[in-house]
């Protein structure tokens, strides 16, 4: 969805006198912003609960769309559709099973946002969405249940203790290095597709695509990580996703090709968010899952913010 609305920026001319660079800023403020409110969750939900935490997720969301919409300058634009998105992406953030549905709905959004943008504006797109975001998540805050009750987990917002562990400290290392390369594709991809000549909404087929193999590998990752290791998984995954960057992408000049890549790529190249939470139960049990992953989340803030200036310099020097 992200990748969709830079694509069209870059292409419009939305705000004059901002550069891909700045634009690129969005998507790394929203990612970073859901990333470092992490702690903020994990107190919200010890004095609170679980719904409370969904239902202020679901106002900065809807709200942040809704407010995107009447942006006039680039600030705005970076604060509502970066900043405050990103806080209510950090307090809605789904995991395991049910991060399955984020490529369903995914290709819901990148499939709608093109047309609404050509036939409507790219202010009604966001308020529909904003709209949509409303419904949907007010219904899923309203019937969701949590075992907190019965796990009793230590909801600590920062336990130093884990800083002291080596298997930790490999984990934040390879969190590190894998969000580098998945920030950079899932943003890059259909502005990429631009820059080969296809049309706005040729683009967006690749976002479809991406989107639709990642409900699938998603699900088989999952699959295969109760099989044969969720460390051994995540592993094989970052590497064919790097071999598939190399193999496919680089030398990719054709609609064809790309879909082909966002096709294959789609299964291997998300599987960080299933993975993230079982390896880290792994590491320290269930009951400390909360504050490892606050710790993750924190290491994993830096390759979202700046994933989008790497990949902006690195197309500048390719084009010179």
């Amino acid at each position: 969805m992200a990748g969709v609305y830079l694509a069209h920026y870059l292409s419009s001319n939305t705000f004059p006198g901002a550069s891909a660079v700045d634009y690129s800023l969005i998507g790394g403020a929203n990612f970073a912003a859901a990333m470092l409110v992490a702690p903020l969750v994990n107190v919200v939900t010890r004095h609170h609960g679980t719904k409370a935490c969904m239902f202020s997720g679901t106002t900065f969301m809807a709200g942040g769309l809704i407010a995107a919409s009447f942006a006039r300058e680039f600030w705005q634009l970076v604060l509502t559709q970066g900043i405050i998105i990103g806080v209510g992406v950090g307090l809605f953030f789904a995991q395991g099973i049910t991060a399955g549905g984020t490529g369903i709905g995914g290709i819901i959004f990148s499939s709608s946002i093109n047309p609404m943008i050509e036939s409507l504006s790219r202010a009604w797109a966001l308020r529909i969405m904003g709209l949509g975001c409303l419904v949907f998540l007010l219904l899923a805050s309203l019937i969701v249940r949590d075992r907190n009750a019965q796990v009793r987990p230590r909801l600590h917002t920062f336990d130093v203790r884990f800083c002291r562990r080596r298997d930790i400290w490999l984990l934040l290392i390879w969190e590190f290095l894998y969000l580098l390369g998945y920030m950079t594709l899932v943003s890059s991809l259909p502005d990429f597709s631009r820059s080969l000549g296809i049309s706005q909404s040729d683009s967006g087929l690749t976002a479809i695509m991406i989107n639709l193999s990642t409900t699938s590998g998603r699900i088989l990752a999952g699959w295969a990580s109760d099989h044969f290791g969720r460390i051994t998984v995540a592993l094989i995954s970052t590497f064919s996703s790097g071999i598939l960057c190399l193999a496919l992408w680089i030398p990719s000049e054709s609609l064809a090709a790309t879909l082909d890549f966002a096709l294959l790529v789609g299964n291997v190249y998300s599987t960080f968010w299933i993975s993230i939470a079982p390896i880290c139960v792994e590491l320290v049990g269930l009951e400390e899952l909360s504050s490892v992953l606050s710790i993750a989340w924190l290491n994993a803030a830096l390759p979202c913010f700046g994933r989008s200036e790497i990949s902006r310099d690195g197309r500048d020097f390719a084009d010179r």
